[in-house]
């Protein structure tokens, strides 16, 4: 599924009136093992805070669409399906016009 411009308007207004800080005590520290992919582990841990805090799960994620490997936003993406979640991307190569 692809996003659209409506989506994005929406998204980006949104984000304007909300503070997208998380207050000090939400906050937290991640860290992986010396061997560990931090970026892949920063994944991991996304998905399974969104997944504490709702039923559903929708990632809303840019991407151009390349295979990045293990913690980059394809790794998310596919995660995040696996898990049963929902993605909706937003295609970079669309918006550069």
């Amino acid at each position: 599924m692809r996003a659209g411009a409506g989506l994005i308007h929406n998204l980006l207004a949104f984000s304007r009136k909300q503070p997208l800080a998380l207050p000090p005590e939400r906050r937290e520290i991640l860290t992986v093992a010396e061997d560990d992919n931090p970026y892949e582990a920063c994944n991991r841990r996304q998905l399974e805070f969104a997944r504490q805090l709702a039923d559903d799960v929708t990632l809303i994620a840019l991407s151009d669409g390349t295979a990045d490997g293990a913690g980059g936003t394809q790794d998310l993406v596919q995660r995040t399906r696996e898990a049963g979640g929902a993605v909706e991307l937003i295609d970079v190569k669309k918006l550069r016009g």
